[in-house]
């Protein structure tokens, strides 16, 4: 059977790929700007340094947290899937294109907020008495 699908059809796969694209390789930008905050709390925080030293549960409760943390924020991130594709083909894309950098920038703002509390909120679960952060 050969395939006769329309060429609107190709054109939206094709613009569904780019999308897919830009936003991808954004990701990892990201997921990388998240680790700067993660990385500061648990380095300031002395709970790391004991729960290393002992090997203790401390330590698979805090790998539990930053695990929940990074499914949330992958979770969070594909969020802008859903504007994306439902604005694709509209007279709407092209403002949407134009604040697609405004809306990344703002979600790694708001990402890194979340970040920080979200491991500060994990440090004090494990060791409420800890003087972190």
């Amino acid at each position: 059977m050969v395939d006769q699908s329309p060429v609107i059809s190709t054109s939206l796969r094709y613009y569904r790929n780019q999308r897919l694209v830009y936003w991808e390789r954004r990701r990892i930008i990201f997921l990388g700007l998240l680790l700067i905050p993660t990385a500061l709390v648990l380095l300031s925080s002395e709970v790391i340094g004991a729960a290393v030293a002992d090997m203790s549960s401390d330590l698979l409760a805090i790998l539990f947290y930053l695990l929940v943390g990074f499914v949330g924020a992958n979770a969070c991130y594909s969020v802008v899937y859903i504007p994306e594709f439902l604005l694709m083909g509209t007279s709407w894309m092209r403002y949407w294109d134009r604040a697609r950098v405004w809306i990344f920038i703002s979600g790694c703002a708001i990402g890194f907020v979340f970040t920080l509390l979200h491991c500060k909120d994990a440090i004090w679960l494990i060791q409420p008495s800890s003087g972190a952060f």
